[in-house]
């Protein structure tokens, strides 16, 4: 049996008349960049987080580094995050100037950990970036306490957490900016790339209109210099399909999540944490020895796997810096992300349960 890390075909096919009707609306209306199906997914995305404003961009990267920029960050200004996260995460503080500070993570969650945050506050710290790793939150709670007692913005990064809560709030609302990706494989994906930026205040939404799209503030005026980072008509159209069904797919996954936890039974690997409000974006195991062994065995199986993230950023060549971070440095050699996504069935879900159990390292 071949079990894939996730089929977007098979939940496209799923909703294909609401996608085909939603995207034949648009060649209707000929409103192909931002337009009226980008502010009507605008404003249904800020209504189902419970926000006042959303801004859509061109990517989750652009949606970081405009944020950022509307928040005043640039050359010179430092700001905290972890290593452990995709590449954009910190590629988007440098496009500003700012100089991505990296501290170490909570081995249980994977997550930014928050004791090591106040140790690299200096007087050029202006922000905390916390990601939502894999779908599950960050210790939100301590990192706004720090971040008030030291007057720091939070720049939530929510691109892998589409739902995900902290209590009864969704990420993205927490600090002053959230920031999302609508890259096909998130748990609220498009058909291309597609960011939103979630302001709490008015002047910050304001400032990242006009930077996504040329700096405009007028229809033929420009104050600042901007970027063309506009969400488009289709992806628009697409995502407003795709929300309706954000909810359900979420359930698909923690199911699938639940059923992993229950059966995968074998002393050679660590499961993933159980974290409240985890929106389950990958199923991220750690092996605690001989990952590559494990790897070609599922793959001999028919079960594909995949590494979230194997270097560190810290590590990463763009950037590398000279940090000691023991934990990302030991994790980063024993994860290992499982199949799970939506309309995932019984049979390979069982494949993938069984194949893990019968591994030994």
């Amino acid at each position: 049996m071949k079990v894939p890390m996730a089929d977007l075909q098979r939940l496209h096919q799923s909703i294909k008349d609401e996608l085909e009707a939603a995207i034949e609306g648009v060649f209707g209306k000929s409103a192909f960049i931002l337009g009226s199906e980008t502010e009507a997914f605008e404003t249904e995305f800020a209504t189902y987080l419970g926000a006042k404003y959303a801004v859509g961009v061109g990517s989750g990267t652009d949606a970081i580094k405009i944020a950022l920029m509307a928040l005043g960050i640039s050359e010179g200004d430092e700001v905290i995050t972890t290593a452990l996260s995709a590449y954009p995460t910190a590629e988007a503080i440098l496009w500003t100037g700012a100089k991505p500070v990296f501290i170490d993570i909570d081995e249980r969650t994977c997550n930014i950990d928050p004791s090591k945050v106040e140790e690299k506050i200096t007087t050029r710290t202006k922000a905390v970036l916390p990601v939502h790793l894999y779908g599950a939150p960050a210790n939100m709670t301590k990192i706004m306490e720090i971040a008030r007692t030291h007057k720091l913005f939070v720049i939530e990064d929510c691109c892998q957490a589409h739902g995900a809560r902290v209590s009864n709030a969704f990420v993205g609302t927490l600090g002053n900016v959230g920031c999302f990706s609508f890259y096909p494989s998130k748990n609220l994906g498009g058909i291309g790339d597609g960011g939103m930026i979630i302001a709490t205040e008015e002047e910050i939404a304001k400032k990242a209109r006009a930077l996504r799209d040329h700096g405009r503030t007028g229809r033929d005026t420009h104050s600042v210099l901007g970027f063309n980072s506009r969400l488009d008509g289709i992806q628009s159209a697409v995502l407003r399909v795709k929300l309706r069904h954000l909810a359900a797919h979420n359930e698909m996954r923690a199911y699938g999540t639940a059923v992993y936890k229950q059966n995968i039974l074998t002393e050679y690997l660590d499961l993933p944490a159980s974290i409240p409000g985890n929106a389950n974006h990958l199923f991220v195991i750690q092996v605690k020895e001989n990952r590559d062994g494990l790897q070609k065995y599922l793959r001999q199986e028919g079960i594909e796997t995949l590494v979230h993230y194997p270097i560190a950023l810290h590590r990463q060549s763009a950037y590398k810096v000279d940090v000691a971070l023991p934990v990302v440095e030991r994790v980063v050699r024993k994860i290992v992300s499982l199949p799970l996504f939506p309309l995932m069935t019984a049979e390979e879900r069982s494949h993938v349960i069984c194949t893990v159990n019968q591994w030994k390292s």
